[in-house]
């Protein structure tokens, strides 16, 4: 049985679901705040990468290799939990593509 590292969230602000549907990755947004560290976890069928800030709260968490985008989904995938009912009022928007 492997050890799960079990994140909460805490914020009752819904997330913002960032959709790249051709690189089949998300990027679930709690806060605009600033990254402080980034931590990957790979497993055999995704890559997520959790976004912290200097206080070790999520900021973000991004899943790829993923096919199916609900928040809840790709959250479980990157062993976080969060309160059903801030999760229901997520919004989906299409990722914004950045600059090289």
């Amino acid at each position: 049985m492997r050890h799960r590292n079990i994140i909460h969230i805490e914020t009752v602000k819904p997330p913002v679901v960032e959709l790249d549907s051709s690189a089949l990755a998300a990027y679930v947004r709690f806060s605009r705040n600033p990254v402080a560290s980034t931590k990957v976890i790979a497993n055999d069928k995704s890559v997520v990468t959790i976004d912290l800030d200097k206080k070790g709260k999520v900021i973000g968490v991004e899943v790829v290799g993923v096919r199916e985008f609900n928040v809840a989904g790709l959250l479980k995938i990157a062993d976080i939990t969060a309160p059903e009912a801030m999760l229901k009022r997520a919004r989906y928007v299409p990722a914004r593509l950045q600059a090289a």
